[in-house]
């Protein structure tokens, strides 16, 4: 059981560490599918009961209050829209 609780939580690092910059949702599918092609887990047993293990650390972690000196996580900055073109229709004559 040792082995499995330490690679739920090295999955659950792993996952919130590639979400943070964006703050999306890590789902059961997202789990799944990193045991899968990452770990290896082709049992299906194995895998379902390491998806409910990662997910009970994530649900976990993200019910803790965040401290006052970490701050919230920062999202990518974009580029401000280019300002609106007027397009003239007027007809030109030659």
């Amino acid at each position: 059981m040792r082995d499995a609780s330490t690679l739920a939580l090295a999955v659950a690092d792993k996952l919130e560490a590639d979400a943070a910059p964006t703050r999306a949702r890590i789902t059961d599918e997202m789990i799944g599918m990193f045991l899968w092609h990452r770990a290896g887990i082709r049992n299906e047993q194995a895998l379902a009961t390491l998806i409910n293990r990662v997910r009970a650390i994530i649900d976990g972690r993200a019910r803790r209050p965040r401290p006052a000196n970490d701050p919230a996580p920062r999202v990518p900055r974009t580029r401000p829209a280019p300002a609106p073109v007027q397009l003239s229709f007027a007809l030109e004559t030659a």
